[in-house]
């Protein structure tokens, strides 16, 4: 998975801060038999866990990757959110 200068800097003007981070992984799937793949992921994260408008994020990636939010509760710091984008 790439993605370009470009449209980091056009999620860079959506936010409105260049304080986001950008990560990668991968998940572990069955294939046939004994074969397995992997297929992965990008991960963005914005500021300190905030949310965003996930329908906007969405405009500025290519029109065939997926964007999830995921998240969880923390006592200490409410809920913390990132999004994993699949090609």
């Amino acid at each position: 998975m790439r993605l370009d200068f470009e449209r980091l800097k056009k999620i860079q003007e959506f936010y409105g801060s260049d304080n986001f981070e950008v990560g990668s992984g991968g998940d572990v799937k069955n294939g046939r038999g004994d074969y397995k793949f992997v297929e992965p992921f990008m991960t963005l994260r914005f500021g300190y866990w905030m949310g965003v408008n996930i329908s906007k994020l969405k405009e500025i990636l290519p029109k065939s990757w997926t964007v999830e939010e995921q998240g969880d509760w923390d006592d200490d710091c409410g809920y913390k959110c990132h999004y994993i984008i699949k090609q």
